[in-house]
């Protein structure tokens, strides 16, 4: 991660998204960010990209950009809406927010709906198996294929997306609102 250039990203992004993807009727300029002080960030409630802790602080290395690339600007204070992952992009475009923050991945359907940021993080597909992977399973044709495999991902995630391309039967898919 180059962190003067995902900062740099960022002040730019935030500008796009704001202006790019709430309704009409809210008011989501940078020029309201300013004024009032405060940016409004909507979350994923996941470490590692942000959270609050049991003290209610507000960590996570999504938050420590955020609050990086808002000091040239002046924006000190951060208001955070705590959202279920699939509500991180509506949310975006409802105005309840000026930026979310959660790993979302950047697909081709999402930039139609906003703006993103400089990749912060890549991070491939991977499965969580019992020690000593006894199914003897290595992508998801194996899932699809194994009748006895069960897949879990978090709903509307692209892993659960991609479980689903690879054909692996929906009756053998559990998802879960969050990780």
């Amino acid at each position: 991660m180059r962190l003067s250039g995902s900062l740099k990203a960022l002040m730019m992004a935030a500008a796009m998204l704001v202006i790019g993807s709430a309704p009409a009727a809210a008011d989501n300029s940078l020029e309201r960010i300013k004024k009032e002080g405060k940016f409004v960030v909507g979350i994923y409630n996941q470490a590692p990209w942000g959270w609050r802790d049991a003290s209610g602080e507000l960590k996570g290395f999504d938050v420590d950009i955020i609050k990086e690339a808002l000091k040239p600007l002046g924006i000190q204070k951060i208001d955070v809406v705590i959202t279920q992952f699939p509500a991180l992009i509506p949310g975006l475009q409802a105005g309840r927010f000026d930026a979310a923050t959660g790993g979302l991945y950047i697909t081709p359907q999402r930039c139609k709906l906003v703006s993103f940021t400089e990749t912060t993080l890549k991070v491939p597909d991977a499965a969580i198996v019992r020690a000593g992977n006894p199914k003897n399973i290595r992508g998801f044709a194996d899932i699809a294929n194994k009748k006895d495999v069960i897949f879990g991902a978090t709903r509307g995630s692209l892993t659960a997306k991609h479980a689903d391309m690879a054909g692996v039967p929906k009756d053998r898919q559990i998802l879960f609102q969050d990780n």
